[in-house]
């Protein structure tokens, strides 16, 4: 912290910094197998485990790093300002959405390849059933991926490498770099990608990380049945015909998460208000 008690800027630049946080993350993978392996754990509590020890490492960075700790704690005291209460409620709604845009593009995949017959065959996993909500394992992954996981996805994405590149290119440049790198750490692309520049947009328009980690929480809580999860393949599936809410999301979000990411990098870029940019520089 300076005199002026802001934050010390990040001595590192963008891709300097991706590099640190992406070995980071990718050293708890080696390092989760090892353990998993040793304790000979079943599969289930081994991903758990995985994810643990990948998020803690992250956190272990950002701990022994001076400036980046100062940086968090900086980040986590923002607060979104009431006026914005009612764009972060929206928002937040069309993360939750964002997943039926999945499940309408899995829909969409497996009809192209085996017609109505495929898709009336597509059902939730077991793990996602009603006898398992309550589960000590479902409340644990709960834990994991809507608590830990927004939490450490939003410092290291958003208040960290999209701040970092920020500082040198286009708010739009930074954006696309940063959800870029935040959807390559997930199983899939496409959708973590648009979900990444969602959740950047939040955090400019907002000027807090906790209106993108509140954001986060919002798509993966989506998918825990007694929510919104149970909802997610059509209780009546008769074919693709039966997909239509999930279809119009997956026409409709899109499209409007790349229009509102360019309003938000634009009005970032007009303004010089949300980000807190400033609270970096010297």
């Amino acid at each position: 912290m300076n005199e002026a008690g802001s934050v010390k800027p990040i001595p590192w630049t963008g891709p300097q910094l991706a590099v640190l946080l992406l070995v980071a993350t990718y050293l708890g993978v080696p390092a989760s197998k090892g353990v998993v392996h040793w304790l000979g754990l079943p599969p289930d509590d081994g991903a758990y485990l995985s994810q643990i020890i990948t998020m803690g490492t992250e956190a272990a960075v950002i701990a022994s790093v001076p400036t980046l700790r100062d940086r968090a704690a900086a980040l986590l005291r923002a607060r979104v300002r009431r006026r914005q209460f009612g764009e972060l409620a929206a928002l937040a709604a069309v993360a939750m959405l964002a997943q039926f845009a999945l499940f309408g593009f899995y829909a969409l995949v497996v009809w192209s390849r085996g017609g109505d017959s495929a898709v009336v065959q597509m059902t939730l996993e077991t793990a996602r059933g009603a006898d398992t909500a309550f589960a000590a394992s479902t409340l644990r992954h709960l834990a994991i991926t809507c608590l830990l996981a927004p939490l450490m996805e939003e410092m290291v994405f958003r208040g960290f490498l999209f701040e970092a590149w920020a500082k040198t290119r286009p708010a739009s440049v930074a954006m696309l770099f940063s959800s870029a790198v935040f959807a390559a750490c997930h199983l899939s692309f496409t959708l973590p990608f648009l979900v990444g520049l969602l959740l950047c947009a939040v955090y400019v328009r907002t000027g807090a990380l906790r209106g993108s980690i509140l954001v986060h929480f919002c798509a993966n809580i989506v998918l825990w049945y007694p929510l919104c999860g149970q909802f997610l393949i059509p209780l009546h599936n008769g074919g693709i015909g039966s997909w239509w809410f999930q279809l119009t999301c997956l026409a409709v979000l899109p499209p409007f998460i790349v229009i509102y990411a360019f309003f938000a990098a634009r009005s970032a870029r007009l303004t010089s208000a949300p980000v807190a940019f400033a609270a970096t520089s010297p």
